[in-house]
């Protein structure tokens, strides 16, 4: 074995003594010597609350216990601290929270930013821009009997959680007032875009004033209901709630964007409310509440574009204003009342139908309506969806209406107009379309005329026929294009004439049913147009004069004659019966350039295309009778006749007829 040398036994001893060299002490054992504080990661807001916590480390960097801590803050006017750590946000600023155990400290700087609210506001309170953004946390109500007002300051913002929102009134009275001045207040879901909040809902009384503010990620629940982004609410016993606005969006709301309840309403000079992007209504309102809505907004891109109206009567007068959203009615509404309410909806307006409403007017009390206006942007009246809605319906308390630049579509008899055999009501139109009308565009029957001044309609694409209208209406039918039907022929409803009129040549027939009588107390005289087509159903007649006076005149041109024939295609002889001029006919009666067309039924004495009881004269000249079933002129009998139909300077022409061209005497 070996001699160790002097080093190696040296090194020896130091590894049994566990010295650094064979003469040292061992190292000091481990022990605290830094404390790190750990704050909230983000910011804490004023009202609210967070631990915060130390981490402790011995002189290697190696974790060692704390044991007691002791805490403070070295401003607790911004941030309070307690013995466990606990922090609570007293107002905006930075603070340093420092953290003791033992003779070891250690500190960090904590940033305290927003408000957090959570309790009911019971007194007046401002919600500032420097302590912005505030936290609303649950339903917040705001009032108290003493009542209380809420300001938040322009520039503010104000997030919400999943429903919670702020609750105006329910305490007693309160309002919120929030300008924005120059500055835009939002108030918005915590979290962003694709988060909700509850909304905003007022009661009376007291008005509520919004300036320049966005609302966006609204209209979630409250107690498992969805509700508006803002609702007025009505609770009975109290003024309702009124809320003025000037510059307020609404946006990418869950549900509707406003619902007004009873009395409650938009208050006077509100203006620019802007509702787009959500998935409801724009708005629900009482239709008494309709015009008080602002104007000069933006929308659409909305699940539905349009403001529903809600109730079945008015009986004040009222406007609806332009908005830039659509009107919907979802129920029939009467516009009629002692007060002679008038609803008056401007052009460029849309009025969406559900396909079980329609708008009734002067029902048992007065009322009218008015709407669009005399070379203004069309206003469209429309169904909601490819079923037809009933129309509107003017009734024999209805007063001078007047339809302008006037759109109907979708609608089943668009627009009926009935004195109901007792008044003479009267609407104005011009420059009226109806489209896809179920049955008949327009109908002005029983009384009901169109009012002087009238002009311009179009009627097209009906399931029926164009106009329904009553003799003594006809001769106010305007002129206007009435064709595109299934049928296209003006309807006379009711057979009988009892004034004197002219039925104009619109361009398409009239169609008169199974009879048509021109006679009374007045000696009603008729004049038909050079043009007119004038159609009969089977075995229908015409009379005139018979059992009281009264007068026909169809007065043609050679190029555009009067025709009158039978409902019938093709050609049918004694299809009708024919033209019967009585004892008492008037003595202006005659037909000029008139054409008679497969008349000549049996009528059980005589067929003959005209009857003729008395002489009246030439009153029969350059017309066409043509395909009678029998006589083409019937003299009646019991009486002396001077004037042969026949004779050759009249230039009658009898063509097609299967008996003689004239009988009788």
């Amino acid at each position: 074995m070996g001699v160790r040398s002097p080093i190696r036994l040296a090194a020896l001893a130091a590894t049994l003594c566990g010295c650094a060299d064979g003469g040292t002490e061992p190292p000091d054992p481990p022990r605290l010597t830094t404390i790190v504080v750990q704050l909230p990661q983000s910011s804490l807001a004023v009202n609210d609350t967070a631990q915060a916590t130390v981490v402790g480390f011995d002189q290697s960097g190696a974790s060692f216990p704390t044991g007691a801590v002791t805490w403070r803050s070295e401003n607790p006017l911004i941030a309070a601290v307690n013995d466990a750590g606990l922090l609570a946000g007293r107002a905006v600023g930075t603070v340093r929270i420092v953290a003791t155990a033992g003779d070891v400290s250690g500190s960090g700087n904590l940033l305290v930013a927003g408000t957090v609210h959570s309790q009911p506001v019971t007194t007046n309170e401002v919600w500032t821009r420097a302590g912005s953004p505030h936290l609303v946390r649950g339903r917040i109500a705001v009032g108290s009997p003493a009542g209380v007002v809420l300001t938040l300051e322009a520039g503010d913002t104000i997030k919400f959680s999943w429903e919670d929102g702020l609750d105006f009134g329910e305490a007693g009275p309160a309002r919120l007032v929030a300008d924005g001045g120059t500055s835009r207040i939002t108030l918005l879901p915590v979290g962003g875009v694709g988060m909700t909040w509850a909304g905003l809902t007022f009661q009376g009384p007291g008005q509520s004033d919004l300036r320049n503010l966005e609302m966006w990620g609204c209209g979630g629940r409250i107690y498992q209901t969805q509700r508006p982004c803002v609702v007025l609410k009505d609770v009975g016993g109290v003024t309702p709630a009124t809320l003025f606005v000037d510059n307020v969006t609404i946006r990418d709301a869950l549900t509707a964007g406003v619902a007004l309840e009873g009395g409650a309403r938009f208050a006077g000079g509100s203006h620019g409310l802007s509702i787009y992007a959500i998935q409801g209504t724009v708005a629900t309102m009482p239709v008494a509440a309709a015009g008080s809505f602002p104007s000069g907004g933006r929308f659409g891109g909305s699940t539905d574009n349009t403001i529903h109206l809600i109730g079945d009567s008015i009986s004040d007068s009222i406007t609806l204003p332009r908005v830039g959203a659509a009107w919907y009615l979802a129920r029939t509404l009467v516009v009629a009342g002692p007060a002679a309410p008038v609803l008056i909806i401007p052009d460029s307006s849309r009025l969406v139908m559900d396909h079980n409403s329609s708008l009734i007017i002067g029902r048992g009390a007065p009322g009218g309506i008015q709407v669009g206006a005399p070379g203004g942007s069309p206003t469209f009246i429309e169904s909601q969806d490819q079923y037809a809605f009933p129309g509107v319906r003017l009734l024999s308390y209805a007063l001078p209406s007047s339809f302008s630049r006037t759109v109907f579509r979708t609608c089943g008899g668009c627009l009926y107009v009935t004195g109901e055999g007792r008044a003479t009501p009267e609407v104005l139109v011009d420059s009226v379309v109806t489209e896809h009308a179920d049955g008949s565009g327009i109908s002005i029957v029983a009384g009901a005329r169109f009012a002087s001044g009238s002009r311009l309609i179009q009627i097209s694409g009906t399931t029926g026929v164009p106009m329904y209208v009553s003799p003594g209406a006809i001769h106010t039918i305007p002129a206007g294009t009435y064709t595109g039907n299934q049928y296209d022929a003006i309807v006379v409803f009711g057979s009988e004439v009892k004034e004197t009129e002219t039925w104009p040549n619109l361009g398409v027939p009239y169609s008169v049913g199974e009879a048509l009588v021109i006679e009374g107390s007045q000696n009603p005289v008729l004049t038909l147009e050079a043009g007119v087509l004038l159609r009969v159903r089977q075995t229908g007649t015409i009379r005139v004069g018979a059992l009281a006076p009264g007068g026909l005149r169809a007065i043609g041109t050679s190029a555009a004659p009067v025709r009158l024939t039978g409902e019938v295609i093709p050609p049918s002889p004694g299809f009708w019966r024919g033209v019967y001029i009585g004892a008492q006919a008037d003595a202006s009666t005659v037909l000029d350039y008139a054409t008679i067309e497969d008349a000549g039924g049996f009528d059980g004495v005589i067929g003959a295309a005209l009857h003729i009881e008395q002489d009246l004269g030439e009153m029969v000249r350059n017309t066409v009778v043509r395909r009678s079933a029998d006589c083409g002129i019937a003299r009646g009998s019991g009486t002396t006749w001077t004037t042969d139909f026949t004779a050759a300077h009249l230039a009658n022409q009898f063509v097609n007829v299967a008996g003689p061209a004239q009988c009788g005497p």
